[in-house]
């Protein structure tokens, strides 16, 4: 063994499970640090043993991008080698790459949070902090203008009037809309559940962002058409998702992938912009309207919020409206004899 293999055998046994795998990034394998040799593995299987907590597809799949760039970059092996510097020089690269602020400060908090755990630091301890971060300046939520709701319907079919309907009167995020189940149905009340998912039970894995379940009330109109979906579905064999669990599945019967491009092409065919059409704007529209009603505390949990800060946001088009109002109350003209 050369001195240079003795001297990576000695670290390695210095600093178990400490390795920044970047000897392996283009064939995804994972060296062992405790013997120096080679074992088969993924960056998934580095994250999820290295992160505290199971996380889901979703944030693996997140994680491991940004550690797949970072490493491209960096030319550290071994997680105590990285510096600050090199961190703010990836939030910087991916700056200048054209990625938005916010974007790039979320993937500079995953490179932290994964240095933190692995390096068994505190929160807050790490090489970066928060304040590190670069955000977007905060703008205000847009939401659906009446007119443009009339002529995106009117340009549904009947299957896609359902499933958008589901995504205004719920509030729901999309990924709470893609596995919406039967059993998240509950006819009786009147009422739509997010509730998690696991592969065990129902064939796929789905968590709640705020890893609690909610109910949230909607429509009698809306519970009468979802229900009537089920028993056209169940009566009808012939159906590719019969059988399904899932209120909205895909040909195959799994959670459908590609409900953002149908929601552009509908907004198109309605003669709306593509950029104006969004599957979170019908939650922030949904929002806006429950603030006008209901107190925040209310609007914080049909919307799964833990920060109530973050239902705050939806205050300001809902201020607006109820400002034009009174505004065009407050009107003189006729009084002016205009």
């Amino acid at each position: 063994m050369s001195a240079r293999s003795k001297a990576g055998a000695a670290r390695s046994s210095q600093y178990p499970h400490r390795l920044l795998t970047s000897l392996f990034y283009f064939n995804c394998r994972i060296r062992s640090c405790r013997n120096c040799r080679s074992v088969d593995g993924s960056w998934r299987f580095v994250i999820q043993g290295s992160l505290r907590g199971k996380k889901s597809e979703a944030t693996l799949e997140l994680f491991t991008n940004t550690l797949m760039e970072f490493s491209g970059r960096c030319n550290r092996v071994y997680v105590q080698d990285v510096t600050r510097e090199d961190m703010i020089d990836y939030q910087d690269w991916l700056l200048k790459r054209g990625l938005a602020k916010n974007t790039a400060g979320k993937k500079l908090r995953r490179l932290s949070q994964f240095y933190r755990t692995v390096m068994g630091l505190k929160l807050g301890d790490g090489l970066v902090t928060m304040a590190d971060e670069t955000k977007d300046i905060e703008e205000i939520p847009e939401v659906f203008e009446e007119s443009a709701l009339v002529k995106f319907f009117a340009a549904c079919d009947a299957e896609d009037h359902l499933l958008f309907s589901v995504f205004l009167e719920s509030g729901f995020r999309m990924q709470e809309v893609m596995h919406l189940t039967w059993d998240d149905v509950k006819f009786g009340d009147g009422v739509l559940c997010v509730t998690p998912k696991t592969v065990a039970k129902q064939g796929f894995s789905f968590t709640p962002k705020t890893r609690e379940c909610r109910t949230v009330p909607v429509s009698t109109d809306l519970i009468m058409r979802l229900k009537a979906s089920k028993e056209h579905r169940d009566a009808s064999p012939s159906l590719s998702q019969h059988g399904s669990i899932l209120v909205f599945p895909n040909r195959n019967g799994n959670p459908q992938a590609c409900l953002l491009e149908t929601c552009k092409q509908i907004g198109s065919k309605a003669g709306l912009a593509r950029e104006a059409c969004w599957l979170h704007k019908f939650r922030s529209t949904m929002a806006t309207r429950w603030l006008r009603k209901a107190d925040l505390a209310t609007v914080q949990f049909l919307l799964g919020h833990k920060d109530i800060a973050s239902t705050m946001r939806y205050l300001a088009p809902a201020k607006a409206s109820s400002l034009r109002e009174l505004a065009d109350g407050m009107s003189t003209g006729k009084k002016a004899g205009v």
